[in-house]
């Protein structure tokens, strides 16, 4: 009996053995790892203001516009046929961005480089002047600085080429003096007795006008949308080689900032119908802005 039970133990072990041997072995699960988490890019904020401020001047809104600027902002521009202009301080910088506004500019500004403060953009415009012109677009590279979140400074520098097409475009206009088909002159003023009376023309969506009296007086007014008149300047006006020499006694132009300038006259049937000023140098940016690309019509 014990025999028979040894027997069946041994057996029951081989059998168990077997079975053991023949159960077939686990595949190791290889260990995975989560993809690496991307890190999502931070805005720069010297992008933001830039583009915000375009932004905002190409929707005609000028106070949104301008809230991007610091009081004490100042505004360059290098390669204009006038030579280089500076605007100094936000309330001289709103006289050329409303301008703009009333004649349906529009800008695409390209960022290039950012470092520091400053960012450096590619900058393309179109504005009612340089389309009339037929040089729209105009390109420059603007340079901006920005301190606490606002700009400080922009310097606009026309390009070469934009600026060899502006001054070809303009030299062009100016050496077409006649036209049969209108009967129209256009003479370079020499003397106060030819722009006599009150000239009038749009700036920046309100109306200016500039009065010269036979005693040597002028007279420059800004009449807004409600009707009110403020003075841009007055004073007295003389003429020495083809120059006119603004010398203000009051208003905008403060401190007795002098002018000079060019100025053509367009005759329509002999009779004065528009006058051009053309800026030679002059201390009060108000009456450059008021004065620049701006035919005055007789009235």
């Amino acid at each position: 009996m014990n025999k028979l039970l040894n027997r069946l133990v041994i057996i029951w072990m081989v059998l168990l053995f077997s079975l053991a041997g023949c159960t077939p072995a686990t595949t190791p699960q290889p260990i995975t790892q989560a993809p690496p988490t991307q890190a999502i890019p931070t805005p720069n904020p010297l992008a933001a203001i830039v583009r915000g401020a375009a932004e905002r001047l190409n929707a005609g809104d000028l106070e949104g516009s301008l809230a991007y600027w610091t009081d004490d902002a100042e505004f360059t521009f290098i390669g204009l046929p006038g030579g280089t202009e500076t605007y100094s301080g936000k309330e001289q910088i709103r006289t050329v961005l409303k301008e703009n506004v009333a004649n349906h500019f529009e800008m695409q500004v390209d960022i290039l480089k950012m470092d520091g403060d400053t960012a450096t953009t590619r900058t393309t415009t179109w504005h009612d002047f340089t389309r009339q012109l037929g040089v729209a677009p105009l390109i420059a590279t603007e340079l901006y600085v920005i301190q606490d979140g606002k700009i400080a400074s922009i310097t606009w520098t026309l390009s070469d080429e934009s600026q060899a097409k502006l001054n070809s475009a303009i030299a062009a206009a100016e050496a077409a003096p006649t036209s049969t088909a209108s009967q129209e002159a256009v003479i370079e003023v020499t003397a106060l007795e030819e722009i006599l009376g009150a000239w009038k023309t749009s700036c920046g969506g309100n109306s200016c006008f500039y009065e010269f009296s036979p005693d040597g007086k002028f007279k420059g007014v800004m009449t807004e949308e409600g009707g009110s008149k403020g003075i841009i300047d007055q004073g007295m006006v003389t003429f020495q080689d083809g120059v006119i020499y603004f010398e203000p006694s009051a208003g905008l132009c403060e401190n007795k900032q002098k002018g000079t300038y060019q100025a053509f006259l367009t005759l329509r049937g002999g009779k004065p119908a528009r006058i051009e000023f053309k800026k030679i140098q002059d201390e009060c940016a108000d009456r450059a802005n008021a004065m620049r690309n701006m035919p005055y019509l007789s009235q």
